[in-house]
């Protein structure tokens, strides 16, 4: 798995770019919390003795796109429901935050894969190209050695591109918004 920060941060900013306009605070927040949450089967593995390779173990259930759905509505109809950004749109954003977390897992190099498709197919998938070291299952290996040199590489590989599309997209918003309030000239 990548590290919960960078499950987050990729969470934040998918929720952000697909809400576009309507982005506020609240759609990043949920966006980053929500794409952090799957890797609570973690805590089923240590305290409910679940083995990691169970459906409801680590990269099970929690990780399938079925799961980022009904998760997504969820979150979406309790929280978004007439607000200014619409409920579908809050939906898909939180869809695909939430999505992020099992495309990130599978992109690692360690693991048993990822189960997209539980509870339908149990089967555990890597993508075919898996450059992100795996990061350790427990919270005190982040803080090792191994850990901060993790982060550091997660800083260069996935939260500067990451941040930079948010800038280059928050930049686009801008010079959008401009445009629609310049006044129309007239027509000769």
């Amino acid at each position: 798995m990548a590290m919960a920060p960078t499950h987050a941060f990729v969470g934040l900013a998918v929720a952000d770019l697909v809400a576009g306009r309507f982005a506020d605070k609240r759609i990043r927040v949920a966006g980053a919390l929500a794409a952090a949450l799957p890797d609570a089967d973690v805590l089923l593995m240590r305290f409910a003795g679940v083995a990691y390779e169970d459906p409801w173990g680590h990269r099970g259930i929690t990780h399938g796109l079925p799961f980022a759905l009904a998760l997504a509505v969820v979150i979406a109809a309790l929280f978004f429901r007439g607000r200014a950004l619409p409920w579908w749109r809050a939906t898909l954003a939180l869809f695909l935050a939430i999505a992020s977390q099992g495309v990130l897992d599978a992109m690692t190099t360690g693991g048993l894969g990822v189960a997209f498709l539980a509870p339908f197919d149990l089967e555990r998938y890597f993508a075919p190209w898996t450059p992100i070291p795996v990061a350790p299952l427990s919270l005190r290996s982040f803080f090792t050695g191994y850990g901060m040199r993790l982060f550091g590489w997660e800083l260069l590989h996935i939260w500067l591109p990451v941040g930079l599309t948010l800038v280059a997209a928050h930049g686009l918003r801008r010079r959008s918004r401009q445009r629609c309030e310049e006044p129309l000239q007239a027509l000769p």
